[in-house]
């Protein structure tokens, strides 16, 4: 495969050295069995744990299966692989209120939050 062809290959170009790979977007299989790119899956996981129920949020099990009902066959270790990548924390993580839209780290603040909440967490952002 390309990956293992340009693996510890790299090139020099005006702009610095980079390592061949970086020239080249990874694929999965998509519907009619053409390749669709790892970003736009990326990009999909990002979005179906920014619409989940915080209550309930998505397992990677669950998001492999609503990706494959968009005829994208991918591994459940994928997503998983995909999701630390985007900073998305593992479904058991997320269902805490601390963390912010989209299961991300980020402390959301405003509506809902007790005035010793808002205190906490304006003195975390330095305000």
């Amino acid at each position: 495969t390309v990956s293992r062809v340009t693996t510890n290959k790299y090139v020099h170009t005006p702009q610095g050295i980079f390592e061949l790979k970086f020239f080249f977007n990874g694929s999965l299989p998509g519907p009619d069995g053409e390749g669709v790119a790892s970003e736009s899956v990326k990009e999909k996981i990002r979005q179906f744990v920014a619409r989940e129920d915080h209550r309930r949020p998505l397992s990677d099990q669950e998001i492999t299966e609503m990706l494959l009902r968009e005829k994208i066959h991918i591994a459940r270790r994928t997503v998983a692989k995909y999701r630390e990548i985007l900073g998305i924390l593992p479904s058991s993580k997320r269902k805490h209120p601390e963390f912010g839209p989209g299961g991300t780290h980020e402390r959301s603040s405003g509506p809902g939050h007790s005035p010793e909440e808002e205190s906490i967490i304006q003195s975390e952002e330095g305000l």
